[in-house]
Formats: structure tokens, sequence, C-alpha cells
């Protein structure tokens, strides 16, 4: 038999703000439940929450009226959605003891209450999630709750959205083995712990305002979390910890400042974790920007930090990326590096650092220090020190610190100091002192420093070659050093044909047999400045004329005229008269004029 049809049957039920429209088709012998919608208040069939969550079922809605306050403790075990009619005047309040609300099924939406006074018992909330799935917390005030605002526990994929989470005793979100969670542009403030995720995956928290706490958000044994877009101000203590083997985390464009210890901290084997984008300012005490704790296989790159008392501070974290990071204006160093090796440095800007901009100490290894750009820090711009070895430092641009531009201080052995403009320093270009050997420094551009180029105290065992010495009042010599290779083919700085010792501004000698190096007044000492042995194979710049005035083969010159010859780089004035000829051969006088002559441009 076929079934009948009967007309379209319209529903519609309006009480206040609770709203169900319903069309349906159906056919005549069909039975259907429809979803309710349960109002509660004083005068309302149901004045208690809980008595309404009893009658409900899935997917039926509860309205609760503003204006009253409900002592109750709610469980809602129906797949509901509750919600309150103004955050600000209905009120759920726990007495001071246990949970307010607890929700331990799926699909459950709670929003638009003042959720308040839960207990202080470990536990306690004011909304706990207990393997509830794909449930949504959203608007609602959770104010004044003795051990956590929002506790989630075993759940997967809940939202917690727009919510203020106040003054909550000691978390205001605490997430444990939970996956899939969302903390989205959330209020917190005042309390111990801001958000706390404990060994859960997958959770997105961003654009929240997060501060006036002991600590910010912290992730403990956690991975392949994302922490993005958050605002962290008045903090005691960290602004996003992430700590105990936790990895694969992306912690982005966050803004943190005006806190007491650390910006951002990876601590206890957190590895593989990225920073990326984060602006951190003020922070004071002893802390830095970011700390990392023995914690390897992370990469900062891209942030901006400054006005920290250390931007970036590592300790014993090896294999560490620091690059293309803006870090100014720090009370003490920009980077420091202690205990921590195979660390990159790399194309940052680091400028305007009370101490150093980049401080290696104490027995930290194999670093690489390459393409950055270091400038007006007031002690140096780079500093190695205290059995620090094997740092690679190259290709950097390093100006006008106030007193060095590299200093290798303390047993700071078998570093290299390579390819580097190194210029305007107030005081001295490089350093190399206190028992610190087997350094090579080599092709560096060293000019215009403003009391020595480089300058070696009670150090051996030092070889210094193929450098650039421009313009420097004074080198000083310490016992042993090397100022030269044997001479070997290749391309030197000046652009000669073979790699042999420096080329010093002051070297006068004469390059007798034209090979680009100088066979007189050697060994170069820089008037004894050099105490012991000195440069035996000072180079000689090789310069081409790149124009000739009058033109060669240029008929009907005067018999006195003046011949100008510009030519393509620095020289000194000997090698240039020494190898002039004039053909055919007439007397003539030489005449010098310098016009600002420097090394090739950056």
């Amino acid at each position: 038999m076929k079934s009948k049809i009967v007309p379209v049957l319209i529903i519609s039920l309006v009480i206040q703000n609770c709203f169900f429209y319903g069309i349906i088709l159906m056919p005549q012998s069909s039975a259907i439940t429809l979803p309710e919608c349960l109002v509660v208040g004083p005068g309302e069939l149901y004045e208690k929450i809980q008595d309404a969550i009893n009658t409900s079922h899935d997917g039926d809605m509860i309205y609760v009226t503003a204006g009253y306050t409900y002592y109750e403790h709610l469980t809602v075990n129906k797949s509901i959605d509750l919600v309150g009619a103004d955050k600000y005047t209905t009120i759920i309040d726990g007495s001071g003891i246990g949970t307010v609300v607890t929700i331990t099924v799926d699909n459950v939406n709670l929003n638009n209450f003042m959720i308040t006074n839960g207990g202080s018992d470990i536990g306690d909330a004011g909304i706990k999630l207990a393997s509830s799935n794909f449930t949504t917390i959203t608007d609602n005030i959770i104010y004044f709750n003795g051990y956590a605002g929002i506790l989630i526990t075993s759940s997967n994929n809940d939202t917690v959205n727009r919510n203020d989470i106040l003054v909550n005793e000691e978390y205001g979100i605490k997430i444990q083995s939970s996956s899939d969670m969302t903390i989205i542009a959330n209020n917190i403030t005042e309390g111990k712990h801001s958000i706390d995720v404990w060994y859960s995956t997958r959770t997105i928290v961003s654009q929240n305002i997060v501060s006036s706490n002991m600590f910010a958000i912290s992730f403990l044994t956690s991975s392949n979390n994302i922490i993005t877009e958050n605002e962290i101000y008045d903090i005691i203590y960290f602004g996003i910890s992430v700590g105990s083997s936790s990895y694969d985390n992306d912690i982005i464009s966050n803004t943190i400042h005006d806190l007491g210890n650390a910006g951002i901290l990876l601590y206890t084997n957190s590895y593989d974790n990225t920073l990326t984008e984060n602006i951190i300012y003020n922070i004071s005490g002893d802390g830095a920007g970011v700390y990392l704790q023995h914690s390897p296989n992370n990469t900062l790159t891209s942030n901006i930090l400054f006005n920290n008392t250390i931007g970036i501070y590592a300790f014993d974290s090896n294999n560490i990326v620091i690059s293309s990071n803006s870090i100014f204006n720090n009370s003490q160093d920009g980077i420091n590096i202690n205990q921590s090796n195979d660390m990159s440095i790399s194309e940052n800007f680091i400028f305007n650092n009370t101490w150093n901009g980049v401080n290696i100490d104490y027995y930290s290894c194999n670093n690489t220090i390459f393409n950055n750009t270091i400038y007006g820090d007031l002690y140096s711009g780079i500093t190695i020190k205290s059995f620090s070895m094997n740092t690679s430092i190259r290709n950097n641009i390093i100006f006008n610190n106030t007193f060095y531009g590299i200093v290798l201080y303390s047993h700071a052995n078998y570093n290299t100091i390579q390819s580097n403009y190194i210029f305007n320093n107030f005081h001295t270009g490089i350093v190399i002192i206190s028992y610190s050997t087997y350094n090579t420094v080599n092709s560096n551009y060293v000019i215009d420093n403003g009391v020595y180029g480089i300058a070696l105290l009670i150090v051996t065992n030092n070889l210094i070659y193929d450098n650039y010495f421009d313009n420097n009042d004074y080198e000083l010599d310490s016992a042993a050093t090397t100022w030269n290779i044997t001479k070997t083919s290749g391309s030197n700085i000046v652009g000669g044909a073979f790699i042999g010792g420096n080329y010093w501004s002051d070297y006068t000698g004469n390059d007798t047999d034209h090979d680009g190096i100088g066979d007189t007044s050697i060994p170069y000492t820089h008037i004894g400045e050099i105490d012991e042995g000195g440069d035996y194979l000072p180079l000689i710049l090789s310069p081409h004329a790149t124009s000739i005035s009058p033109e060669n083969y240029s008929t009907n010159i005067p018999v006195t005229t003046n011949i100008d010859i510009t030519f393509d780089q620095v020289m000194n004035k000997a090698s240039v008269e020494d190898n002039l000829s004039v053909s055919p051969t007439f007397s003539y006088t030489a005449s010098w004029t310098i016009d600002e002559i420097r090394a090739p441009p950056l």
C-alpha cells in the first residue's frame, strides 16, 4: 500500500531567545521526535538547570534565563546546546566545592554563562570535559574557580572560543591526554597558569590574550601543536614554555612582552620545534627573549627580540639554527651560547646590545657564525671564550662596536676567522688574547679601526694570512704567531696571483719580481710592533689602469705635460712608482694624489 502524504506541517516555537523551526514532509503513519527547547528560570517549567538536562534528549536546547544565580553542580550527559541568556547575569555558582559543570558526552555546546566558584581540590574546575569530543565552549565568563577554569581530559576535537577566563587559582585552561583541540580568542588573566597542555597532540592555541599570570602558555610532553598569534604580557615567569620531550611544535607570530624571566622557554630535551616571526621585548631580570635549556635540534627564524636582558640564550642545547632574526637593544648579549655545540648562527641583524652581539662561552664547540650583520654593540661584535673551540666565523659584516669587532679570549682554540668585513670598531678589529692558540685568521678586510687592526697578547701558534689591513693605527704581536703561509698559487685578497702574507696599507717595500709579493723591507713588522718574526710575504696590490689621459699613442703632446692614470683598486704608492715606465724613454718626475683610498666596496 502506498503511503499517503499529509500537508506540510510547520512548527514554530519562540520563547525569548530560544527558537526552533521545523518543516517536515512525513508519511501518515510515521512518528518523529523533534528537538525541543527547554527553558530554565524562576517561574518556568524548570527552575533547576540539572532538571532540564535530565529531561532533555540529544539535540535539544536548554535556554537559561538571565538575572539569576543557579547554585548547582551540573552533569551534562546529553548532546545538547546549553545556552545562557546573558553571560554577565546568567550565573552558575559551585559554592566553592567540586566542579561546576561536568560534560561527559560528545557534541555539547555551552555558551553565554558566568561559571564561578568551583572547588580548589585537584581535578575541580569551573568546566570539566571528560572523554567529550566535538564540544564547544564559547562566550562564557569563567571566573574565580579554585583549581581550574576549564579542565579537559581524554578528549578530542573540542573548541574553547571567545571566553573570559579570569582569576582562577591554579589553571585558566588545563588540557591532559587529548588531541586536536582548538583554543582561540580567549582572554585569560590573573591566575598562576594560563593555558597548560600535557601529553597532548595537534592542539591549536591561537589569538588569545594572556596577561597578569605567573605562567602563560605551557606545553609538557606534547607534540605537533601550533601556538600562534597570541599576545602575552605582564607575566611573572615564562610567556610560552615547551618542555619534557615536547617536539615538532610550531610557535609562530606571537607578541610577548613585559615578562620577568623568558619570553619563550624550551627545556628538558624539547626538540625539533620551530620559532618563527615572534616579537619578544621587555623581558627583564635574568631572563632572555628565547631561552633554550637542554633542548637540541630547534630552529629560530625571523623573530624580533629587543629590550630584553639577553636576546637568545642557549645552555646545553646542541644543533640549534638561529637565522634571519633581528636582535637589538638588549641589556646584556644579543646571543649567548653556553656549553652548546653545532650551532648555526646566520643572516641575523644584531646591533646595539650592551655586552656582545654574539657570545660563545664555556666549552661551546663546532659552532658556525656566518653572513650576519653585527654593529653598535658595546663590548664586541663576536666573542669566543673559555675553552670554546672550532668555531667558524665567516662572511660577517662587523662594524661600529664600541670596543672590539671579534675577540678570542681565554683558551679559545682552533677557531677560524675568515672573509669578514671588520671596520670602524672604536678600539680593535680583531683581538686574540689569554692563551688562545691554533686559530686561523684569513681573507678578512680590517679597516679603519680606532686603535689596532689586530692585537695579540699572551698567545702562541696562531696563523694570520691573506688579510687586508688598512688605515689601522697599530698591529701588535705575541710570540710564535705566523703571519704568512708558503707562497702558493691562487687569487689573494688584493687580486694577485699568489697567496702568502697580508696586505698592509703602510708597507713601503717593493715588488722587484712583479709577482704581487713584496721583496724588500721584509719581514714586515709595523715599525717593530710585531716583536717576533713578521710577515715575510707581504702582499702588493696589482692594479690595472682603467683610464689614461692623454690616451696611449696620443700625438702632438707637449714636452712638459701631466699624465693622469686611474687604477681599478687601492694600492700603495711604492707599488706603482717603482713599476712605472714611460716609452720612449724620457726623464720624468712622478707625483702622487690620493682620493680617499679604501678597500673594495661591501
